[in-house]
């Protein structure tokens, strides 16, 4: 059993890499509304993703650029309740391609 815990604002990181590979920090730090860090909060909430080989990071300095490891897409949390109020052909389903 994976006892890894993750914070919401975390969860909301992993869920914008899942759609938009390949995001600087500041990218990322736009998408989470709801969840507004300041930057060394991000950065160590990205490191985190990053030690639990979840997150990958290319490039180097202010070119850094972060990105969803290859297989992991399926660790991201789904929220149930808002996944079937939709039909379920508007559903985004996840695949392993």
């Amino acid at each position: 059993m994976n006892d890894t815990q993750i914070n919401n604002r975390q969860r909301n990181i992993l869920a914008f890499l899942y759609n938009n590979s390949q995001s600087s920090r500041v990218e990322i730090a736009t998408s989470l509304e709801d969840y507004k860090g300041s930057r060394i909060t991000i950065i160590r909430d990205l490191n985190h993703l990053i030690k639990l080989e979840w997150v990958e990071q290319s490039g180097g300095g202010k070119y850094v650029k972060y990105s969803l490891k290859k297989g992991k897409e399926l660790l991201i949390p789904v929220n149930l309740e808002q996944y079937f109020t939709k039909k379920s052909d508007m559903r985004n389903i996840r695949s392993l391609t």
